[in-house]
């Protein structure tokens, strides 16, 4: 069985580069988070191209779609993968794949449901990322596992999974039917990803359930730090248990999240409770991404050689 690839997205308060040139330059795929700010997202894919060539990513939200169009058709540049992300219309996803297709070799869309999938598929993308509700941000209701066996059985493109995702855990995904993982929160304390203190000390701390989920009540799942920017939380609980409109609530959720300066919301996932033994044992991305391969290539052996665990049994 081949191992899986591994997708870097830079944890929610960093945008520095670094962590995703290690990624591009261990033999992985560091996907750039794009800015709407036209020149920002140019500088950003400027950066990661002169170390990288196309050899990384970027995620898109229909925010970020111009800003991104323009910056790569202003540099010339293509990417091995685009991400799309966010809630969107089968509409607006029809739009997106077929504005990006032209600069990228592969289109992937992050999904959080079944429907999500298919309308991906529907769409023409090249893969799903499964995003487990362990993520942070926009999550659906389903954990990874239930999500990811799910869209393996029933879709004929990739799937890769998104969510609480520790080296054990990554052989799972591979046995599953993923082949690819993204790590995040995972990674938010390599030598490579700058974190100011304190928070830094906070992060090390953590176990996973320190989150919550904004937005159940109104079927819409949006997973952050219960203590990092109080004030927008028990803002959004008031509309909430207000019972507001979903349109009105999401909207204003992703204005404090794009547009409020420190302390605003911090989408994070229970994948952070990795973070800190991860970092101690391994230091930096190079380091961790030695340890997720190794750790899932030792797990598929004893998986493939045990006679319990074989496709078919009567424990598999």
């Amino acid at each position: 069985m081949r191992p899986c690839a591994i997708g870097i997205l830079p944890p929610s308060h960093s945008g520095d580069l670094d962590l995703l040139v290690a990624a591009g330059k261990a033999g992985e795929l560091g996907i750039l988070r794009a800015s709407a700010s036209p020149g920002l997202v140019k500088n950003q894919i400027r950066r990661m191209s002169e170390p990288l060539g196309t050899r990384f990513g970027v995620q898109v939200t229909l925010r970020s779609l111009e800003a991104t169009v323009a910056a790569m058709e202003s540099l010339g540049n293509r990417v091995d993968l685009i991400l799309i992300s966010g809630e969107l219309s089968a509409q607006e996803l029809a739009g997106c794949v077929g504005t990006l297709r032209r600069h990228c070799t592969r289109i992937f869309r992050e999904a959080v449901s079944e429907d999500e999938a298919e309308a991906a598929l529907k769409a023409g993308v090249d893969g799903v990322v499964a995003k487990g509700n362990e993520a942070g941000g926009r999550v659906g209701s389903e954990t990874l596992f239930v999500l990811l066996q799910r869209l393996c059985s029933r879709f004929p493109i990739p799937v890769w999974a998104f969510g609480g995702i520790g080296p054990h855990v990554a052989a799972a995904c591979r046995a599953a039917g993923a082949q690819g993982i993204v790590l995040q929160d995972e990674v938010t304390l390599a030598e490579e990803c700058w974190t100011p203190e304190p928070l830094r000390s906070r992060l090390a701390a953590m176990d996973g359930t320190e989150t919550l989920c904004l937005g159940e009540s109104l079927n819409y799942r949006y997973r952050v730090h219960r203590q990092e920017g109080a004030e927008w939380i028990r803002e959004l609980q008031q509309m909430e248990s207000r019972g507001a409109d979903r349109e009105i609530f999401v909207r204003r959720l992703e204005e404090i999240s794009e547009t409020i300066a420190e302390p605003g919301l911090y989408p994070m996932g229970q994948g952070i409770a990795f973070a800190a033994r991860l970092a101690a044992r391994h230091r930096n991305l190079a380091g961790i991404l030695r340890a997720y391969r190794s750790q899932a290539a030792d797990n598929l052996r004893l998986q493939a050689s045990h006679p319990a665990l074989v496709e078919n049994s009567d424990f598999a």
